[in-house]
């Protein structure tokens, strides 16, 4: 039995280094680790592209100004709505289309 903190450290440390087992089992869990972190870092590498692809087709303002959207016939979601309103406001009466069946 140790007297005091001294000696019940040295008695641990000299079965830590006389066992092999530690030894083997820090092994491991180093290798362990370094896969951990291997996968961490392709995991990040994967939001980090997704982050630039979700700021690639927000940051770009869909007006008739930019020139990739300007041969767009729909340039926003509710652009269909809005056709289809128009399309009934302006489009000839009721009375004068034909019945359908």
């Amino acid at each position: 039995m140790p007297r005091n903190l001294r000696e019940a450290a040295e008695i641990l440390l000299t079965q830590v280094e006389s066992n092999p087992a530690i030894e083997e089992e820090k092994v491991r869990a180093e290798r362990e680790l370094e896969e951990l972190k291997k996968q961490a870092e392709a995991y990040e590498q994967k939001i980090r592209a997704v982050q630039r692809r979700v700021a690639e087709n927000t940051s770009v303002p869909k007006t008739e100004t930019n020139p990739a959207h300007q041969g767009l016939l729909f340039r926003q979601r509710n652009d269909v709505v809005r056709g289809i309103i128009m399309h009934e406001v302006l489009g000839p009466p009721r009375a004068l289309k034909r019945r359908i069946r």
